[in-house]
């Protein structure tokens, strides 16, 4: 291996272990003996001295570091710069490693933290809200089991409330059926006169009846008819511009019959300019259901069918030599629509013998 000098121009170093062997006294017997190149030569070296340069080189990595370096060569000496500098980069890496996190650790504190606070108290306020509706939330599942359990208990006790309903409604029919016969029964010797002309009658409407009726039906007049009571029905409105019905009570329910078969059989009853006729006086609930036949009788009529109304609401007919009744009217509407059309009036009446019935009193 080459070796060369290094001269203290070349390193630093080495100039200061020069200066540091000028320093040192003279050796005894005169001066030190100059150097070739003109240089004087460092003076010689006591033990002492020469102890003390071996522990300096020995604690001084600088002096082991020019004792080591003296003898490379200079490929050695240049990869030792490099790992030198590698170690100077290295060192100065972890300190700008260190002052950019020091730096961004004090951005973010500065910065982030704030916030990190603020959204940390915003999440407690969250949490406790949170907390606060699933506290809400368990009383209410609570509440809804109660329900559910108030709703069954009220879905059974409806289910046997239900039953007695039904039962109720059945015995309900059945009174007011009971009650509508009881007072049909009670008014079995009234008659309604319809189509009297108002004030016709007098201060004493008894009197009036017992001396018309068997004027209007000449075949009444033996045995003497006997009236209870009589007197007229108004109605709540009170604005209507027909007469008001008379009605009126017999004191024998065969002087009912009587006046009732005597007004089938007449064509037409009149009072002076007045039409008249007689009917019988229901209650209110078979005034109904006879009623409710009229559109059917009207129907029949037409198309020259007999037809009358048996007690309470029975819509009795006969065709083709045949006997009908009828207990709704649907089953009359499904009669008339089952009829042909070329059925007429007058093939009828070809089959039946009969009186027009458009002004009959047994309705």
């Amino acid at each position: 291996m080459n070796h060369f000098p290094i001269t203290r121009e070349q390193d630093p170093e080495v100039l200061k272990l020069f200066r540091l062997g000028k320093q040192l006294p003279p050796q005894p017997g005169g001066s030190n003996p100059p150097v070739s190149g003109g240089e004087p030569c460092l003076p010689a070296m006591s033990r002492q001295t020469k102890l003390f340069h071996s522990r300096e080189e020995e604690r001084s990595p600088t002096k082991k570091k020019f004792k080591e370096t003296s003898l490379m060569s200079k490929a050695e000496l240049d990869e030792a710069m490099l790992a030198a500098a590698k170690l100077a980069l290295s060192e100065q890496r972890l300190e700008l490693h260190e002052l950019v996190k020091t730096s961004v650790g004090e951005a973010i504190e500065n910065t982030f933290t704030p916030q990190i606070t603020e959204l940390r108290t915003q999440l407690k306020i969250a949490c406790d809200r949170i907390s606060s509706i699933g506290c809400q939330i368990e009383r209410q599942e609570q509440s809804i089991k109660q329900l559910e359990t108030r709703c069954d208990n009220i879905q059974a006790s409806a289910r046997s409330d239900k039953a007695t309903v039904r039962g109720l409604q059945v015995l309900v029919t059945e009174l007011t059926s009971k009650l509508a016969d009881m007072e049909d029964r009670s008014r079995r010797s009234n008659l309604r006169l319809i189509g009297l002309a108002e004030g016709a009658e007098g201060g004493d409407a008894v009197s009036f009846l017992e001396t018309n009726i068997p004027k209007w039906l000449p075949a009444l007049s033996q045995p003497a008819i006997k009236i209870e009571r009589a007197h007229r029905v108004y109605s709540r409105n009170g604005k209507s511009d027909k007469p008001h019905t008379l009605i009126f009570k017999l004191l024998n329910y065969r002087d009912r019959q009587r006046i009732l078969q005597g007004a089938r059989d007449a064509a037409s009853i009149k009072h002076g300019e007045s039409k008249i006729s007689f009917y019988p006086d229901y209650s209110l609930e078979t005034s109904k259901k006879r009623k409710a036949f009229s559109d059917a009788k009207k129907k029949l009529t037409s198309k020259g069918i007999r037809c009358f109304l048996r007690f309470p609401a029975i819509l009795k007919i006969t065709h083709r030599r045949r006997d009908l009744e009828f207990h709704s009217p649907e089953e009359a509407e499904r009669f008339l629509q089952s009829l042909g059309s070329s059925e007429t009036t007058d093939t009828l009446r070809g089959q039946h013998s009969y009186r027009s019935y458009s002004h009959q009193q047994y309705i």
